[in-house]
């Protein structure tokens, strides 16, 4: 199955042009694949699914399309086709990286289907990067990331600790990732400033914060189960 896949991957890629491409637009059938829905335990076999303006539109018997209706017909080998996968603590190539790697690793992830990637450890790169592959510059998943760590070496007190909020809010980051070494008052100040301004906090949890103050304070996500082991030991 996973070599049917890599296989229109690849024809999908090459249909589209890569990134940056000119080509006229035209609406996209991947034919002959067998679907796996993920709404309940079946396979649609022999289909034929359209796509326009990057939105699955139609699914069809596999043969309904022709070449001659105006798009652009891939032969899906009697592959499967399924819903993009999520990485959901993805550890993205920062801008030190050498430019021939950072590309690698995004193609690797949209190579073996993920087609989202939540990053745990942002910086000012990332923004860009996030940009660039929405517009088609970089062949990857799409990206969410996080700012730069909040931690006990990056914030030394509640105040600096809701500015850093405030910074990464204003530069346009998905969420926060909070780090170990946080203080239980500079943690406070932290989740009050972005409660207040809608913005998400994830990852680790302070060992000053516990993991029954952190799920009051409303973690995104607590990643790894940090803390949740020493809650359950006396």
């Amino acid at each position: 199955m996973r070599t049917f896949f890599l296989a229109i991957i690849a024809l999908i890629l090459m249909a589209l042009g890569g990134p940056g491409s000119a080509a006229e637009h035209r609406d996209i059938v991947i034919d002959q694949v067998h679907i796996i829905p993920m709404d309940e335990e079946r396979v649609l076999r022999d289909r034929a699914v359209r796509i326009s303006d990057g939105q699955i539109i139609e699914i069809r018997s596999a043969g309904h399309w022709q070449a001659d209706d105006g798009i652009q017909l891939i032969d899906g080998r009697n592959g499967y086709l399924m819903p993009g996968l999520a990485e959901m603590h993805a550890h993205v190539p920062g801008e030190q990286a050498p430019m021939q790697l950072r590309e690698d690793i995004l193609f690797l992830y949209l190579s073996n289907g993920v087609t989202l990637a939540r990053g745990m450890l942002g910086e000012p790169w990332h923004l860009e990067l996030r940009e660039g592959l929405e517009e088609g510059q970089f062949l990857g998943p799409r990206l969410i990331t996080s700012g730069p760590s909040l931690n006990g070496n990056s914030v030394d007190s509640p105040e600096a600790g809701r500015e850093m909020v405030r910074d990464q809010v204003e530069a346009g980051y998905d969420f926060l990732k909070i780090h170990p070494g946080l203080g239980r008052a500079e943690f406070d100040a932290i989740a009050e400033e972005a409660n207040e301004l809608g913005m998400a906090f994830a990852g680790h949890v302070p060992e000053d914060v516990g993991i029954y103050r952190a799920l009051e304070a409303g973690y995104a996500s607590i990643d790894h189960l940090d803390r949740y082991p020493r809650a359950l030991v006396d």
